[in-house]
């Protein structure tokens, strides 16, 4: 049986992705990690009528990630291994701020996991989140770095603009990601909170050119992704989306996110139900 260690401060960076995203400072009690964020136009839908659900990933992966740290050993950091998300309510269009908590519930020698929410500003239920992170001998001094305060220029204007629509046939799909420097964690590689936003961007999309897709709106119901090896940030990624099941009701996608140079940093599994059977 694991025991939680007795929980360790965790020093919090602030990088250029986390001020994109609208995330406010994050606190950590004991094991217990709480942040927000507040959202603007970048994360509506082309059309404004919705937030994209994929929106929260920076505040997601950055609040069970911290949780999962408070249970490191001495001497040790975390990487991400895992995040899953179970959605259960939409975002409504005009929210300002969501908020996350987590708190870390596993660990051994070698790995840690938390269990979290995801919440909007009345306090409504919008997600349920766990994250599994590798423990590795490692220091925090990336974490030292100069933050990005509040108010800080944002180079992302819109989630949309950044995936582009490279081919589509039958179940197949694939979508260039837009690369921008500001897209990094700590330790200078894609953030896994990055990743997570356009997966599960690019899974919607891939159903919805598919030829099966019938016109009708669906939800992302839940999303799990595998992290495998740190994004460079030196070019454009690929995503690639694959459908490989279809009901009236229910859809369930497969997407890869590949280096330039053709490496898997990512593997996603999307399950996305019709909205009028929720």
């Amino acid at each position: 049986m694991s025991q939680l260690l007795p929980a360790s401060p965790v020093p919090y960076y602030r990088g250029p992705a986390e001020a994109a995203f609208g995330m406010e400072p994050l606190v950590v009690t004991g094991n217990t990690a709480t942040s927000a964020m507040q959202l603007d136009d970048w994360a509506l839908t082309a059309d404004g009528s919705a937030v994209h659900p994929g929106a929260a990933g920076v505040l997601i992966d950055d609040v069970t990630a911290y949780a999962a740290l408070t249970a490191r050993g001495e001497g040790h950091w975390a990487v991400t291994s895992e995040i899953s998300v179970d959605f259960h309510d939409p975002i409504p269009a005009g929210a300002a701020r969501l908020t996350s908590t987590a708190t870390a519930d596993h660990c051994t020698p070698g790995w840690g996991h938390s269990s979290g929410t995801l919440r909007d500003e009345g306090g409504t239920l919008l997600a349920t989140l766990g994250q599994r992170v590798r423990y590795f001998p490692g220091d925090d001094s990336p974490h030292h770095r100069a933050h990005h305060p509040a108010g800080s220029l944002s180079w992302l204007t819109s989630l949309d603009e950044r995936l582009e629509l490279l081919s589509q046939d039958g179940p197949h799909t694939e979508f260039r990601l837009e690369f921008d420097p500001g897209m990094h964690n700590a330790l200078g590689t894609l953030h896994g909170g990055v990743s997570l936003c356009f997966t599960e961007l690019a899974a919607r999309k891939g159903w919805e050119a598919s030829p099966n897709f019938p016109g009708e709106p669906f939800r992302t119901s839940s999303l799990q992704v595998s992290y495998l090896r740190p994004g460079v940030l030196d070019q454009d990624f690929r995503m690639t989306v694959e459908i490989i099941h279809a009901s009236r009701s229910m859809v369930i996608a497969e997407v890869w996110n590949r280096s330039a140079a053709g490496e898997v940093l990512t593997f996603a599994v999307a399950t996305l139900h019709r909205v009028a059977t929720m």
